[in-house]
């Protein structure tokens, strides 16, 4: 039957993956490019970041990252009352669930194209920030005796990127105050009630306005924009590949792992995806329900990997395009796997909302992000010295 569930399903996780693997093979660039640009080796000149200090190479683009998904954050993220978001045109108050993105009004068309956000929160934000390189870095750094300048790695590595977030929401909590503040300011009907005006005019503008019926749900099917979409996903595979054959550098191989990266970022993010969906909030974690453990055992699998395949790159016997896989690897597939922008959007999903809350919440809050740190630097570490 064409019209049903289960291909109404099969759209939707289509749909899904076309966004999710564009926006990550341009979070995945927009990485390596900061990775590239801001380091000390770099030939423009920056010398912004190191891999033998607190400054790490990853720390721009965490914190770009978690920046921008604190900016597209919806207001069930934010944790925002209907108080809070005031009122819509007809006087209605808003709920939470009718801002997927706070940054826009709330009446924009964009705020039910959900598949949309998840490219960008789940595919270009968690590209552009990575777990692994973070805790690799560190894992090196100790095992080079640079205990100290670890530990700032550590620590500049979470007060960064939830800085960054908290920036981001508030950001776009500002602009949807500064545009209900414009909204009450056109209201006529508050003009008058706040000028105690009791003229028979007024009465006429009591009238309830029906709400504007809702945006037709195109979650089910593909549109225009979609197809466009999927054409630019296959125009970024075909240009990667491209790019991965022709090099005319004077180092032929050099800069392929680039290439190759950006064309594994896809299946890191499906990965990771998947673990979330099938993971996170799973019934049969009893007690352990809150933990995140979707996006916690990607984090590890991701550190895993880069210990055990960085531990390989420090052999010189390598050929040129074991070199550059592995690095490929490393950038590309464990980077789009890892994240710190859902990391950090889960840790703010523990703190509690407001004062009244039980201290438990933060309880479970330090407790995830000490067990996600600890537990993939040890993993990392472990892998990382039986490989070298």
């Amino acid at each position: 039957c064409v019209n049903s569930p289960n291909m109404a399903l099969d759209v939707e996780f289509a749909k899904n993956v076309v966004y999710m693997s564009v926006f990550g093979i341009i979070g995945t660039l927009i990485r390596m490019f900061f990775d590239a640009t801001f380091d000390e080796s770099s030939p423009t000149g920056l010398d912004i970041t190191t891999g033998h200090g607190a400054v790490f190479k990853a720390l721009p683009s965490n914190g770009l990252g978690c920046f921008i998904i604190g900016l597209v954050a919806s207001a069930v993220q934010m944790k925002l009352s209907p108080e809070a978001l005031g009122h819509d045109k007809q006087g209605q108050k808003l709920t939470p669930a009718r801002l997927e993105v706070v940054l826009l009004p709330y009446d924009h068309p964009w705020q039910k194209y959900k598949a949309l956000w998840l490219g960008i929160r789940t595919g270009m934000c968690g590209s552009i920030t990575t777990f692994s390189a973070w805790i690799l870095q560190a894992v090196q750094m100790f095992s080079d005796g640079e205990w100290v300048a670890a530990g700032f790695v550590y620590v500049i590595g979470v007060e960064v990127p939830l800085m960054s977030m908290w920036i981001g929401m508030s950001l776009a909590v500002e602009l949807h105050r500064y545009r209900q503040v414009n909204l009450d300011k056109a209201s006529p009907l508050e003009e008058r009630l706040l000028s105690g005006s009791t003229d028979d005019s007024s009465h006429a503008l009591m009238v309830p306005v029906p709400e504007p019926a809702p945006p037709r749900d195109t979650s089910k099917e593909f549109t225009p924009a979609d197809w466009f979409v999927t054409f630019v996903l296959v125009l970024l595979l075909v240009g990667l590949i491209v790019g991965l054959s022709v090099n005319d550098t004077p180092h032929k191989y050099a800069a392929r792992w680039f290439w190759l990266g950006a064309m594994l970022a896809p299946l890191g993010v499906f990965v990771r995806w998947q673990l979330g969906l099938k993971l996170n909030n799973a019934a049969w974690l009893g007690a352990w329900k809150w933990l995140p453990v979707g996006t916690l055992a990607a984090n590890c699998l991701a550190c895993l990997i880069d210990g055990v395949f960085q531990g390989f790159l420090s052999y010189r016997h390598q050929s040129e395009w074991t070199e550059q896989g592995l690095k490929s690897v490393i950038e590309g597939f464990d980077g789009a796997l890892s994240t710190v922008s859902t990391w950090m959007m889960e840790l703010y999903k523990l703190m509690p909302a407001d004062k009244g809350t039980k201290a438990e919440s933060y309880a479970r809050m330090y407790a995830y992000l000490f067990l996600s740190v600890i537990a993939a630097s040890l993993l990392c570490a472990s892998t990382y010295e039986w490989s070298t």
